[in-house]
């Protein structure tokens, strides 16, 4: 769900980079993805207000669909880790959990501002990025993530993390379809592997944070960005930008690249 929508935004972070002048600092989205793999996040309560340019039909729609699933809405939240490292994708998650607390859903809009919005301009990236993740948390730790994020989020799956992506367009049926086939194959009743049974906002949070500090610890062994990833955000092949973008996530290894500490979040 949060880890997610970490790495959409660490995606469309890389692809501005890939497009940019040359000359500009490759030092900011390194640092970036520091601060957003340096363990758990922090969260916050969100007032819809905040938010005035995301699409708040689409939150309210997709509410009234998951409840009509079996779903319950348990509030909204800012990942306020995520808002600090990318300001230009600042939004906000609307939290729903499965009456019988396996599925843990999240819905949101990022809307681009600034330079960012070039990409959509340009038709690399869809005009409207507005995602469905839904997510188990299984009794070894591990995680079933299901999101209709495919081609916004290049990264590889984390250990411990098995991710199932669809276009954009998919009806909400298919995937929740898919979901919850995956979890039945997973957990039956006869298996020692099952899911998790949350109740509360508290309980998803903390899961979240389980989930991210398993992507946290992978990305920080790996240097952040493997090769392979960064040639497939630079469209298939290691161009100059993307062997100069390594070279900074190698400083990170090295320990030439220190992470600045964030001030203090402020709305």
């Amino acid at each position: 769900m949060d880890y997610l929508l970490v790495g959409v935004a660490v995606f469309i972070v890389l692809l501005f980079v890939f497009q940019r002048r040359r000359g500009r600092s490759l030092s900011g989205p390194v640092k970036g993805a520091q601060k957003v793999y340096a363990g758990p996040h922090e969260f916050r309560r969100a007032a819809t207000q905040e938010f005035p340019d995301v699409d708040l039909a689409f939150y309210d729609q997709t509410q009234a669909w998951l409840e009509r699933h079996g779903f319950r809405c348990l509030g909204d939240v800012e990942d306020t880790t995520a808002s600090q490292a990318y300001p230009n994708m600042r939004t906000f998650l609307r939290v729903l959990l499965s009456n019988d607390g396996t599925v843990m859903a999240a819905c949101y809009h990022i809307n681009l501002r600034g330079w960012m919005k070039v990409l959509q301009w340009i038709g690399l990236l869809p005009r409207v990025l507005k995602v469905l993740d839904l997510e188990t948390e299984f009794n070894d730790g591990t995680f079933l993530a299901t999101s209709n994020s495919e081609g916004l989020d290049m990264l590889s799956e984390v250990p411990g993390h098995r991710k199932v992506q669809f276009p954009q367009a998919t009806a909400f049926d298919e995937m929740i379809e898919v979901h919850r086939s995956i979890l039945a194959q997973w957990g039956g009743a006869d298996s020692t592997y099952q899911p998790l049974r949350l109740s509360s906002l508290d309980d998803v949070l903390a899961a979240q944070n389980r989930s991210q500090q398993i992507a946290s610890e992978y990305r920080q062994k790996i240097g952040y960005i493997s090769k392979e990833e960064m040639a497939r955000m630079a469209g298939g092949t290691m161009t100059v930008p993307a062997r100069q973008l390594l070279s900074e996530f190698h400083k990170v290894r090295s320990g030439e690249l220190e992470v600045e500490k964030p001030p203090p979040f402020e709305p």
